[in-house]
């Protein structure tokens, strides 16, 4: 009773009109306004929860898996394969080994970063 039916245009809060954004300005505006009960609304929080559940997990948790990577190959360079009573010519290898990957890995994902920072700066004039 005294209710009416409203239709809720999903689409214009995943997808912007401009192609170019990633993400939508309707999505971040509502962020901006910071106010808990609009934020909090089921349509958003259903738009936010299908953004984070389908594309946002995957690149969140390979990006920690690589940096778990890096952690752990740094802390076996630099702790347990430095040690001087263990030096032979395997672990000597292995740590060369380590620290090459601990080396590659974290400046390799910086330099890819801020590689594709500088092509879409380039590309869009900026």
């Amino acid at each position: 009773q005294g209710m009416r039916p409203v239709i809720y245009y999903l689409e214009h809060l995943v997808k912007d009109m401009d192609e170019s954004k990633t993400l939508s300005r309707a999505l971040i505006s509502f962020v901006k306004f910071k106010h808990p009960g609009i934020i909090t609304h089921p349509i958003l929080t259903f738009t936010l929860d299908l953004l984070w559940q389908r594309l946002v997990i995957g690149y969140f948790l390979s990006g920690q898996l690589m940096t778990l990577f890096n952690f752990v190959m740094f802390i076996l360079a630099g702790c347990y394969l430095n040690n001087p009573a263990m030096e032979t010519p395997v672990t000597t290898t292995l740590l060369l080994v380590a620290r090459l990957l601990v080396y590659i890995v974290g400046m390799g994902r910086l330099l890819w970063w801020h590689t594709l920072q500088m092509y879409k700066a380039v590309a869009n004039n900026d």
